[in-house]
């Protein structure tokens, strides 16, 4: 979509790398993904997250810096900094690639 393309163009300028979500998913599947726990669970680690968090993995899974997401949600880059510390805990990932990863499994991204 033409949202995807200019989200992708912002990645990349900004130093990011731009991965098809079913790319990612195979590669996250090898390297830093959390356990295959299952869908049903992972649905439910991101249910149990406020709205504004699940808002804040949404940009991080569309391939979002946080100063994006900050900017889009009218907060400030170290409370989504901050907020995705919390998000990795609750969902039990290390970082942006297992977040994702769940955020794929769930359908919050395609």
């Amino acid at each position: 979509s033409a949202a995807a393309l200019v989200n992708a163009v912002r990645g990349l300028v900004a130093g990011g790398a731009v991965i098809q979500p079913e790319v990612l998913g195979g590669l996250l599947g090898r390297a830093g993904a959390p356990p295959d726990i299952g869908d049903k669970r992972y649905r439910e680690l991101v249910d149990s997250l406020t709205e504004r968090d699940r808002e804040i993995l949404a940009g991080v899974a569309a391939g979002r810096t946080n100063g994006e997401i900050a900017g889009s949600l009218h907060l400030a880059v170290g409370t989504v900094r901050n907020r995705l510390v919390e998000i990795y805990r609750n969902l039990g990932v290390s970082g942006r690639a297992g977040a994702v990863y769940v955020a794929t499994r769930v359908g919050l991204i395609r």
